[in-house]
């Protein structure tokens, strides 16, 4: 507000109800609104659910959609975003058929909303990466792959370096600063002349390959990045939940003849994308499914003489309903998750007790026989081996 005392400060907000309740939005409105009003001239332009502005796997007629409503007003008008809530709630269906809730609410614009004019200044206040590259692109790529009618001549601001060619963002990148990541696992790996593998289909392609690597998207020297093209639609992962893990498992065994790789990261995507659809029926299935092919490539793995760690970063199809409410659940759950570790010559090793995430880092040097970085102030998992 000190900032722009003249200006016009409108809020563009995508709905969640993913990794929140999935009707929490009006929640969430009620805080917003109690920071506008000590704000001032300050309005929400257009409202819609992160279905749209926050797809990661290049359905561009979602991104499209979600760039027109923004910049050109295009969506179904209303008076009030908290009406579009309640009504929505009430009267749609999700494109899987399902009551309506936050994540797929339709892109609405406000009455008064005109849309995006030349001079405008556009603040991204997404920090994560994935979710936000798609509509990054949208204003600022000249090759985005999308369909747009204007582009308006605008200041476009990102929270974070989406990837590694946007460059007007205001937090630090991975190699800046006081803040500057050095000796991350692949880079060890990388610099000791290692060949490695990061494999995934497209929902969490990133994952394994930028989020592991300190958010840059360029790989490593000698790090192979293998993206599955995800042939759903994330509103359809309840009617598939299969995913592509299929075609991972086969992708993932074919790669590993011959044994060509030191180090292999490969991500299953079904427990938490389907976990996310709250579709208890789904998730058994997705977790059964993951079992088949653990099934498959854990025995070729410890042929080749590998040293296997199995583990999540969080829950989420552990829990498919809400104690509270007796609702389905589609957020990440907050229970402890295990961590496993397979190798032929297992005899005088323990795992430490409620380990940390950081803790996947070391141990994995430490199983390599790599010297752990002083950079890294997480612990080995492994309390002793033989």
């Amino acid at each position: 507000r000190q900032e722009f005392p003249e200006g016009k400060i409108v809020i563009h907000p995508f709905l969640d109800g993913r990794d929140t309740p999935p009707r929490s939005a009006l929640e969430y409105f009620y805080t917003l609104r109690q920071q506008m009003q000590g704000i001032g001239n300050c309005s929400v332009g257009t409202i819609m659910g992160r279905y749209y502005g926050m797809d990661r796997v290049k359905s561009w007629d979602l991104t499209d959609q979600a760039y027109h409503c923004i910049v050109d007003a295009v969506g179904i008008k209303t008076a009030e975003p908290e009406t579009v809530i309640k009504n929505s709630y009430e009267n749609d269906k999700t494109p899987s058929g399902v009551d309506m809730f936050d994540e797929y609410i339709e892109p609405y614009v406000i009455n008064g909303y005109s849309g995006v004019a030349d001079g405008d200044v556009i603040l991204h206040t997404n920090y994560r990466q994935d979710r936000a590259i798609q509509l990054t692109q949208a204003f600022v790529d000249d090759n985005y792959p999308g369909t747009l009618k204007r582009k308006p001549q605008v200041v476009y601001v990102g929270l974070t370096r989406y990837y590694d060619e946007f460059e007007d963002y205001l937090l630090g990148g991975m190699d800046e600063g006081d803040e500057k990541l050095d000796n991350l696992v692949g880079q060890v790996i990388s610099e000791a002349g290692l060949k490695q593998l990061r494999l995934a289909e497209t929902q969490k392609f990133r994952h394994v390959t930028s989020f592991f690597n300190g958010k840059s998207t360029t790989p490593f020297p000698n790090e192979d990045q293998v993206e599955i093209p995800g042939r759903f639609d994330p509103s359809s992962f309840a009617e598939h939940p299969e995913m592509e893990a299929y075609n991972v498992t086969d992708e993932l065994l074919k790669r590993t003849e011959n044994n060509p790789y030191d180090f292999i990261l490969v991500n299953y995507a079904n427990g938490d994308m389907v976990g996310h659809t709250g579709d208890f029926n789904a998730a058994k299935q997705a977790v059964e499914i993951l079992d088949e092919c653990l099934g498959k490539i854990i025995p070729k793995l410890l042929e080749l003489g590998a040293k296997i760690l199995i583990t999540a970063d969080h829950g989420n199809c552990d829990q498919m309903i809400d104690y509270e409410t007796k609702q389905m659940r589609t957020s990440h759950s907050l229970n402890p998750v295990r961590c496993v570790y397979i190798s032929n010559a297992t005899g005088g090793i323990t795992l430490k007790q409620n380990g940390i995430l950081p803790d996947i880092g070391p141990t994995i040097l430490h199983l390599m026989k790599f010297p752990v970085p002083e950079d890294m102030t997480a612990e080995v998992l492994l309390k002793s081996e033989k």
